[in-house]
């Protein structure tokens, strides 16, 4: 799977979102970088968006899937998403207290995603398939 745009993330909000991510990734022969809607864990839950990645994982081997859950300034929040799997966390507190999570991240092999470039909310979108892989092209 190329490498190709990883960092021109998708903004999910489920697992139908996911799919169509991913599949309009397959299609390009691409990685994708499936990023949730911002604060997503504080109405989903760690394990939901877990869930959903592992879904997408099984259901497309051949995708190469990063993924990054947004859990805005809640420490309590980026540290379930640790517990949960989650191995790209976005997290907005304060700098001493993005240091100590730094810290403890590096303990479940994850890492916070300091990544504010482009992204495609699927919920924006008139034809998510159809941007998706317009998205995704772009070089």
């Amino acid at each position: 799977m190329k490498k190709i745009n990883v960092r021109r993330g998708i903004i999910i909000h489920g697992v139908d979102d996911a799919r169509t991510a991913v599949t309009a990734a397959r299609s390009l022969n691409m990685s994708v970088r499936l990023v949730s809607a911002p604060g997503a864990v504080s109405f989903g839950g760690a394990a939901w968006f877990a869930e959903i990645i592992a879904a997408v994982r099984t259901e497309f081997p051949d995708v190469t899937i990063e993924a990054v859950l947004d859990c805005g300034d809640t420490p309590g929040h980026a540290l379930a998403a640790m517990r949960a799997g989650i191995k790209s966390i976005r997290f907005t507190g304060p700098r001493r207290v993005r240091e100590k999570i730094t810290a403890i991240a590096k303990q479940y092999d994850a890492a916070l995603d300091d990544d504010d470039g482009p992204a495609l909310d699927i919920a924006q979108c008139r034809h998510p398939a159809n941007d998706c892989l317009n998205w995704l092209a772009e070089k």
